[in-house]
């Protein structure tokens, strides 16, 4: 199995086709919700990667998402908002967490 974040990207997508895998997900990590969390959550539901390809796409999603918001922002006059990791996972297309 590949272990990138690649393969985190294919994790979340899985969860989101799998309403019954994302509820169970989400109820499992939503009082920690930390890296290795997820990542054993992950490959208990055979998909491998690690806490650091979780790590690196998470910040390379946030820089996107802080590169967004400042065209945003400069678009709307200066007003912007904060998002942080909920928009990085949005973005994979995990909406709830």
């Amino acid at each position: 199995m590949i272990m990138s974040k690649e393969a985190v990207k294919r994790f979340f997508v899985e969860l989101e086709n799998n309403p019954a895998l994302k509820e169970k997900f989400l109820e499992e990590i939503k009082n920690s919700g930390t890296a290795k969390d997820i990542v054993a959550f992950g490959e208990l539901h055979g998909s491998r990667f690690t806490e650091t390809d979780l790590n690196e796409l998470n910040d390379e999603l946030l820089e996107n998402s802080e590169l967004q918001d400042e065209a945003l922002a400069k678009a709307s006059g200066g007003m912007s908002t904060q998002n942080g990791v909920l928009t990085s996972i949005s973005s994979l297309g995990i909406g709830c967490v």
